[in-house]
């Protein structure tokens, strides 16, 4: 399992990029939730987790290096002072500090699962605000993928007759060129990018009922990677 935007880490030499407390612990600067439901899950499950320690205010590990939001200035209508008008040299000096190190790391925890197993399952988990710009946002779980497999509509339909309100890429598309499963799982293995609601998954309760279906989402990828379903 992976996550992206799991840590808040900013290092001391760029401060609080000009930001209040408040900012510090929104979205804007981790995905909520995503930390405590790795070590949980992982724990129960019995599967490796990578999780990147980095605040997506200083670098976001979900993009391509050449993204112009991989440091973005302005967030949910905020301006990030301390990303302001940086030049070539201080981009690149995070670049290197943060973001190729996590992209390392997976593809090296990848590799090692390979020589291990024969084949890796990868689950990337993310979270999203209940509402955005006002809008209450009626998706609980969101299955993202770039090309969608036929084995993820049967992960879906499950979810749905247990009560959830799940789609497939809701509330984004799968499809984000140079992300982190563009650049290590899109037509390699077997993958998902799940993203949750956060006010759900802050919740300790729900995240202890939901890892019985992530454990179902992980055996319908095994089983679509032998051939079981499709």
């Amino acid at each position: 399992m992976l996550g992206d935007h799991a840590g808040r880490l900013l290092p001391d030499d760029v401060g609080t990029l000009g930001m209040n407390e408040k900012d510090l612990f929104d979205h804007i600067a981790y995905d909520p939730g995503v930390m405590e439901a790795l070590c949980e899950w992982s724990e129960n499950l019995g599967v490796s987790v990578v999780a990147g320690r980095y605040s997506r205010l200083y670098v976001d590990l979900n993009r391509d290096p050449k993204d112009p939001t991989v440091i973005s200035a302005i967030s949910d209508r905020r301006i990030i002072p301390g990303n302001v008008g940086l030049d070539d040299a201080q981009i690149k000096h995070r670049l290197d500090r943060a973001h190729e190190p996590y992209h390392q790391a997976v593809a090296q925890f990848i590799e090692k699962i390979l020589t291990k197993h024969g084949y890796c399952l990868i689950l990337s988990l993310h979270s999203f605000t209940p509402f955005w710009r006002d809008q209450k946002r009626s998706t609980e779980v969101g299955l993202l993928h770039a090309s969608p497999p036929s084995w993820l509509y049967g992960v879906e339909t499950m979810l749905r007759e247990k009560g959830f309100v799940a789609g497939i890429n809701e509330p984004y598309h799968g499809d984000l060129p140079g992300d982190c499963m563009s650049r290590h799982a899109v037509g390699r293995h077997e993958h998902v990018l799940i993203e949750i609601r956060n006010d759900l998954l802050q919740n300790r309760a729900w995240r202890k009922t939901f890892t019985g279906y992530i454990d179902s989402i992980l055996s319908t990828m095994q089983q679509a990677r032998q051939g079981e379903v499709k």
